[in-house]
């Protein structure tokens, strides 16, 4: 199957290459050959023909899923929905916050929404990326905080950027650790009103850990 989408995909750089190719030669050079024509044409009836069909829509939604699914997978969020994936929100009403941060190596601007009740954390994305991200609960007894003025630079930027940014944009960032997932990433950012809803027991472990 992979090297199926691998030839498929290929050949469809190649027709795009060939399609611009040609488009390009024509704007520049004036006249190309009756073959070139020929194929310019064939292939933007086509293309538009596709754009417009329920093939298209299919295999955008078939990309869109696949992509949600690998980064469930790359960033963590899979392994952890296996411990911690609940299907329905129970217990204390909750008000979820909008937050930005990572989990894993994935950086999420926005699209994540946290909430705090005297038993966990709660985790979730936006709905428009909710496939193969299944809500969180995570206990206070499984994890750690600390917390961090920071801002949030890219994963890989060069120092220099980082400290910058971490100057400029400072905000509140809690680095969870997960004892039973001691090598997954996960950082934060809170607004100071939420801070205020955390456990005080967990606060003072984390002064304990900053201190």
């Amino acid at each position: 199957m992979k090297s199926i989408l691998r030839i498929s995909g290929l050949v469809g750089a190649i027709s795009f290459v060939l399609f611009f190719a040609v488009q390009f030669y024509a704007g520049c050079c004036g006249e190309v050959p009756t073959s070139a024509q020929w194929y310019a044409t064939s292939f933007e009836s086509l293309l538009m023909s596709f754009l417009g069909s329920y093939w298209f829509l299919g295999l955008f939604l078939c990309a869109w899923f696949g992509i949600l699914a690998k980064l469930s997978s790359n960033s963590g969020w899979k392994t952890l929905s296996e411990k911690y994936g609940i299907k329905r929100l129970t217990g204390d009403r909750l008000q979820f916050r909008a937050v930005s941060g990572y989990v894993g190596e994935v950086r999420c601007d926005g699209s994540l929404k946290i909430a705090v009740t005297t038993q966990g954390l709660y985790l979730k994305v936006l709905f428009l990326f909710k496939f193969g991200h299944k809500d969180l609960f995570i206990p206070w007894s499984d994890i750690t905080i600390s917390v961090e003025k920071r801002g949030l630079p890219p994963a890989k930027a060069p120092l220099f950027l980082s400290r910058l940014v971490g100057r400029l944009l400072r905000s509140n960032y809690l680095r969870v650790h997960l004892r039973q997932f001691p090598d997954q990433k996960l950082i934060l950012e809170v607004p100071d009103s939420l801070l205020t809803h955390i456990p005080s027991e967990i606060m003072e472990s984390t002064a304990k850990q900053l201190s």
